[in-house]
């Protein structure tokens, strides 16, 4: 062969290359065929909002998983890469696999184990899911640069199932090739089987159905008012078909807040698969909250069929504001999640500290006589400059952020400046009811390490001597040196990185004068003994301190008892009612305090 090829001319030669070049470059550019798809996601109820994952399907034989990989990509950041890739192991084409954020709440929602167990699953109803094969995206669902609250393919407490004979679908999202449960769907549902809409696990098939079916391409999605409602029905197999579109009873929007009537679509053999229908809805000036339009799927020909999204249900969002109090908007339920998101209310209320953002926008907080709550924005409005003392009125929309509660302003008017502002109160434990709320607490640095340098943001672990606490100190606030023992007053806050949404308490100090010196002695504190705790009735404080006075304060701060006294005392707490008190002794310029449990 050498030989024969040394004596070819040289146009011969470079032909002989040429194809041969093209043959390999065709080779190496060939993408491996992607043999494992996302076939469905899942965000379910039980106590955490657990369990959160995705099902694959294996389409063809995998002689090593450990190519593939998935990751999340949360609130339209973008994608976050692959999160987890899995074991070596082969899997046979037909095989479904689960991956859950763990194993005891799918068990117990789904009646079987998932195969993986991982953190990087967390995803919550607005979150897109990407999966890797040697490091490339081969399939996804939802959109990464999007947050998907209000789209048509969010699943919040709901789920989404590919639709049979589609995918992969690469690194692009293809909306219609996927069914929807609808948000909330999953509500109060303790397990798959006696759910009402119940996730259709294992029962993707690689084969589309050569029947025509029609669907809604979501099940569910808002609008606000005045904004038109889109709705499209699509079908699976081009086909002479009709299919009725259907208003039903359970819609509670009022005729007059909305334009559609009963309808009959009409598709054919050489016609699209998916028609539109238009629902302009109307911008009233009433606040009436949100109300829906519920349309069903109903009598199609003979040889077609409906399929399983045939109910779609259109939340109509009001877009006038709701004066409320602060406290009126910053209920939480028992997983720490505000009961008041996408709210849209007015509030009035004082500012209090500056703005911890710094540059365009806001993060500062508003008290009002019932509460308080975080205003966060991302640019300024009407050119508002925050003051400490402004009397403001906010109109906008209730948010939450890592558990903190928020108004995010569309609107703001300034109503007085100068304003005085009221007392800091003396808390001993954070928790959801000292959130946006002003606070001080004695403290004592736990790791000096965690300082930061002068005008850096960091936090520091401190303690009272009985609890630890979580000090976030700004930028702004330029704080780099702590005495050893000191008082520090401030905002509470949050930074939660849990699904409960029930951890990460802080408190913000608003400048360099909010950490103040404290007479705190653990010395001095050596030469008290009280006891018992916990005490029933009375406290016996044992020293030889001479003169000395005692302070008890509930865990609100408020003081419930004072008294003086000399060496060894007997103080009656048996009118008290139950829980804990802090116990302060001062004498002179020293202090100390211990925590008492009262039974």
């Amino acid at each position: 062969m050498l030989k024969f090829y040394k004596y070819l001319n040289v146009n011969v030669k470079n032909t002989i290359q040429t194809i041969l070049l093209t043959a390999l470059t065709l080779l190496l550019l060939t993408p491996v065929q992607a043999n494992v798809i996302i076939t469905g996601v899942y965000d379910a109820t039980l106590s955490g909002g657990v369990p959160k994952g995705v099902e694959l399907f294996v389409t063809a034989d995998v002689a090593d998983l450990s190519i593939y990989g998935i990751g999340s990509a949360n609130n339209g950041q973008g994608t976050d890469d692959e999160e987890f890739t899995f074991p070596t192991g082969a899997y046979s084409a037909g095989t479904f696999i689960y991956v859950a954020t763990d194993s005891t709440s799918f068990s117990t929602y789904f009646g079987f184990f998932p195969d993986f167990a991982d953190g990087s699953m967390a995803i919550n109803g607005d979150d897109a899911v990407e999966l890797f094969m040697n490091g490339s995206v081969i399939d996804i669902f939802g959109d990464i640069n999007v947050d998907g609250n209000g789209t048509g393919w969010e699943y919040l407490d709901g789920w989404a199932y590919r639709k049979d004979g589609t995918g992969p679908d690469g690194s692009t999202f293809v909306e219609s090739n996927w069914n929807y449960s609808g948000v909330d769907a999953l509500e109060g549902c303790s397990d798959n089987a006696s759910c009402a809409s119940v996730f259709p696990n294992g029962t993707y098939s690689a084969m589309m159905s050569s029947t025509p079916e029609f669907d809604f391409t979501t099940s569910g999605f808002s609008v606000n008012e005045g904004d038109d409602a889109t709705v499209n029905v699509a079908l699976t197999v081009a086909a002479d078909c009709a299919i009725d579109v259907t208003l039903d009873a359970s819609s509670t929007a009022p005729a007059a807040d909305y334009t559609f009537s009963n309808q009959t679509l009409t598709f054919t053999s050489s016609g699209d698969l998916m028609q539109m229908i238009t629902i302009p809805t109307v911008d009233n000036a009433a606040s009436d909250g949100e109300r829906t339009i519920v349309l069903n799927l109903e009598n199609t020909d003979a040889g077609c069929a409906i399929g399983s999204v045939n109910q779609i249900t259109i939340t109509i969002n009001d877009n006038d504001y709701q004066v409320a109090d602060i406290v009126d908007v910053t209920a939480e339920d028992a997983d720490g999640v505000a009961t008041s998101l996408n709210a849209l209310v007015t509030l009035t209320g004082i500012v209090y500290c500056g703005d911890f953002r710094g540059g365009g926008g806001y993060e500062f907080t508003l008290i009002d006589a019932t509460g308080g709550i975080g205003v966060f924005s991302s640019s300024d409005i009407n050119d508002y400059v925050v003051t400490e003392g402004d009397e403001l009125q906010i109109s906008g929309e209730i948010g939450q952020f890592r558990g903190l509660t928020q108004v995010i302003p569309d609107d703001i008017v300034v109503l007085s400046q100068g304003n005085s502002l009221g007392n800091y109160i003396k808390v001993n434990e954070l928790n959801e009811s000292t959130e946006s709320m002003p606070i001080f607490l004695d403290a004592n640095i736990i790791d000096r390490s965690q300082i930061g340098e002068a005008g850096t943001s960091y936090s520091i672990d401190v303690t009272n001597g009985v609890d630890t606490f979580v000090v976030r100190i700004d930028a702004d606030v330029i704080m780099s040196e702590f005495p050893d023992f000191f008082a520090i007053k401030g905002i509470g806050g949050q930074f939660s990185s849990s699904s409960s949404l029930l951890d990460g308490y802080q408190v913000r100090p608003c400048s360099i004068d909010d950490i103040i010196y404290s007479n705190i002695d653990p010395v001095f504190g050596a030469e008290f003994s009280m006891y018992p705790n916990p005490v029933k009735n009375q406290l016996i404080i044992e020293t030889d301190i001479a003169d000395y006075q005692i302070i008890i304060s509930d865990v609100l701060g408020r003081e419930v008892l004072t008294a003086s006294h000399s060496a060894n005392a007997s103080i009656n707490m048996a009118t008290l009612e139950k829980g804990i008190y802090l116990i302060t002794v001062v004498s002179e310029d020293k202090m100390w305090a211990e925590r008492i449990v009262k039974e």
